[in-house]
């Protein structure tokens, strides 16, 4: 797969016809921006925090164009298209409120890309579309929920469709992640892209309240009109970025943490090492932002483990260590204020309240029937469950949706892939342990997510569940033959 000529070389009268179109464009904007901005719908411009302004369309068509002109850039640096589709679709990950009605990046690139690689193996016999026991695992879920389409008394066959599909298009990022990410230099270049998208999120989400706080301006791409939440501190706006869901930021970067970690710790220089601290204090930042207490609990989880993975030989002084920091905290009675101060009032407050209705709810339908489900999303149709919204317990979720045998087939998943992440991590030695002992931790704190998040349909799981099978497939099957042809055109590089 290689870029035409003209997208390698451009012609120098080229970009200079675009400069003075973009310029004549502007012109034209700036003088018709009140009638031109009327195409594009009130909302939009008030997720932006635009109403008022009175050059709307000019901002947007400029940066539009710089985001062009980006993608360009990189579309000429990229070895080959598939590195670019990769960086493509880790963007897609973080701009999903970005959208045309229900379409966005993420929503439509597996339908577009997938076709894509199927035709690139029409093409090159020696070309291979890759199905690991990742993608058995989602079709065997994927199967156990098309046996609801006979049950219309929770979705009718067209809300069914929709769910189905739903489903499907997460699948399929993991799906498209494995067989996007062919070469060593590919899984390198997806993990990099994913350390800075993260920080850029981070950083849009800082900056979301930071501006909401200090300016008044509410920039909001959330599914709701303002992504608020009654937290332990205030009614407060929660960090959404690009997305339209807090946890789909926080999730992304809790996921990116560990990466970050690793690098940190590994810069040979003052500079570097400076760099990745103030991107960790970024993201920390914006995840706290996000008030998403499972990803609270989750960095908890990734900054106790990382030590006595980064340090093995220390583990006794680590374990020590902890074992007298409680002891202090508990005789100094920190411990029982930071749970009447924190914990208790997180317990008690109206979210945790919706919570334990959702999970209510749904234990009650299990407990009328433990061996079979009711669909994909079917939690938020149970009687009992008046907010209408899904179980925030992925297990459950798995359970109440597609029976004991979708619970069963979701855990042997997580399981399988941790373990064989472990057992790669303990077989490998230098960088190549830490990246699967940072995929490792990824998991491990997916896993604590999942008691207070609904994430089985969740893009963000399956795109690291993805990556972690790419990486598996990287590095135990010796570059599996799949021959990449690079941009310029030249011959396939052997096996």
């Amino acid at each position: 797969m290689k870029f035409p000529a003209s997208m390698i070389r451009p012609r120098p009268w080229a970009a200079t016809l675009a400069f003075l179109l973009a310029s004549i464009l502007v012109v034209a904007l700036v003088t018709t921006d009140q009638q031109s901005s009327t195409v594009v719908p009130l909302s939009l411009w008030a997720r932006l925090g635009m109403i008022g302004f009175p050059y709307k369309m000019t901002v947007l068509v400029v940066a539009l164009t710089i985001v062009a002109a980006c993608i360009h850039y990189f579309a000429r640096k990229a070895p080959d298209a598939y590195a670019l589709l990769i960086v493509v679709a880790v963007i897609g990950l973080q701009t999903n409120g970005i959208a045309i009605g229900p379409a966005s990046i993420i929503t439509t690139l597996p339908f577009l890309m997938i076709p894509l690689l199927l035709a690139e193996s029409f093409r090159n016999p020696s070309f291979q579309i890759v199905v690991p026991g990742l993608m058995f695992f989602a079709v065997l879920l994927l199967l156990l929920d098309i046996p609801y389409l006979a049950a219309p008394h929770v979705y009718d066959p067209l809300r069914f469709i929709i769910n189905f599909i739903s489903t499907l298009k997460a699948v399929l990022v993991a799906f498209l992640f494995v067989n996007l990410i062919r070469t060593e230099s590919h899984l390198a270049l997806a993990i990099r892209t994913f350390m800075i998208i993260a920080f850029i999120s981070a950083s849009i989400g800082v900056l979301q309240i930071l501006l909401h706080l200090y300016a008044g301006i509410t920039i909001n791409f959330a599914s709701e009109a303002a992504e608020w939440k009654p937290t332990f501190l205030a009614l407060s706006l929660r960090a959404t970025g690009l997305t339209t869901w807090a946890s789909w930021l926080a999730d992304f970067l809790v996921l990116a943490l560990p990466f970050m970690l690793f690098r940190l710790f590994n810069a040979r220089s003052f500079r570097w090492r400076s760099i990745y601290l103030f991107a960790i204090l970024v993201l920390l930042a914006a995840i706290f932002l996000t008030f998403t207490y499972a990803a609270y609990f989750a960095v908890v989880a990734i900054f106790v483990m990382f030590p006595f993975l980064y340090w093995p030989r220390r583990i006794v002084h680590f374990v020590v260590t902890l074992l007298l920091a409680a002891g202090v905290l508990q005789v100094a009675g920190a411990i029982e204020w930071a749970y009447e101060r924190g914990l208790s009032k997180v317990t008690q407050s109206a979210g945790m309240v919706e919570r334990r209705v959702y999970l209510q709810s749904t234990l009650n339908e299990i407990a009328r029937g433990p061996w079979l489900g009711a669909g994909i999303y079917a939690e938020e149709e149970f009687s009992e469950n008046f907010y209408r919204k899904r179980v925030h317990n992925t297990g459950v979720q798995a359970w109440a949706n597609l029976g004991l045998p979708g619970l069963l087939v979701f855990l042997a998943m997580m399981l399988t892939t941790l373990t064989q992440l472990w057992l790669m991590a303990a077989a490998s030695h230098g960088p190549d342990r830490q990246l699967f002992q940072a995929l490792g931790l990824g998991v491990i704190a997916s896993i604590v997510e999942m008691f207070a998040e609904p994430n089985l349909t969740a893009a963000i799981l399956w795109f690291h569940l993805g990556l972690c099978q790419a990486s598996l497939l990287v590095y135990c099957t010796w570059r599996y033959p799949r021959p990449l042809v690079p941009a310029g055109g030249a011959a396939p590089r052997p096996a």
